[in-house]
Parts: C-alpha cells; structure tokens; sequence
C-alpha cells in the first residue's frame, strides 16, 4: 500500500469514528518528507504514530503529560503533546 493510500485510510478512519478532538492540519518538516520517501519502514512507524495520537493514545510520556492530555481533550484547551 503506497504512503498515500496509508495517510487516506487513517484520514477516512478519522472521519468515521467521533473524535474526541480536531486532528487540525498535519505538517512536517523537509527532512522528514524526504525521508519518508526512501524509508518505508519509517513512514510506517510515522503513520502508526499519527493513528495512535487520533485514538488518543499518547505514546511514552509520564502519567502527569498523559492526565493533562485528558483534560486538554474534555477541555477543548491547552496543549495535546505525544512522544513515540
């Protein structure tokens, strides 16, 4: 499956389930871009990575980041941080 087909499977999943806040506009730097264009296993873990945050699943942070997340998605305030 192409890195486009990817990205278009996890944007459609955003648009079917409720989400419990906006994925708002996904960027990346250059380097990262280039990247992802001769490593597919990197652009595997990236696509995971972005999957996991939309499920709310805020990777390898201590629990007081993960509790603040909570409350930034009831809150629809403050930051949402995510370490892979």
């Amino acid at each position: 499956m192409s890195r486009f087909k990817q990205r278009e499977k996890i944007m459609e999943k955003e648009k079917r389930k409720m989400l419990k806040f906006g994925l708002g506009q996904v960027v990346c730097t250059r380097g990262i871009s280039e990247k992802m264009k001769h490593d597919g296993e990197f652009t595997q873990f990236l696509l995971q990575s972005l999957e996991s945050y939309i499920d709310c699943d805020w990777g390898e942070l201590p629990k007081e980041d993960k509790r603040q997340n909570d409350e930034a998605v009831r809150s629809g305030d403050d930051r949402i941080l995510a370490a892979y």
